[in-house]
């Protein structure tokens, strides 16, 4: 998105373009890091959380329904707004 990945430089020509190579990777891994540790105010709770514990909220709920039959509901970024 913020273009700071480029074909030429960070994706595998071996492999038809298909793979990103360690530079690309590296890019990649420190913005995905970045992006999961920034919090928001989760509307349920009513208090910041970072992507990464709403994920894991997401894997208790999960594991539940699966469990002990409890809805399970997916949380929605698109709800959020």
């Amino acid at each position: 998105n913020n273009r700071k990945l480029t074909v030429e430089k960070h994706f595998d020509k071996k492999l038809n373009y298909a793979l990103l190579n360690e530079s690309g990777r590296k890019i990649f891994i420190s913005e995905f890091e970045d992006r999961i540790n920034q919090t928001f105010e989760h509307p349920k709770l009513k208090r910041r959380v970072t992507y990464k514990q709403a994920i894991r909220l997401d894997a208790y709920k999960l594991i539940k329904h699966i469990m002990e039959g409890k809805e399970f509901q997916v949380f929605n970024m698109e709800k959020k707004l």
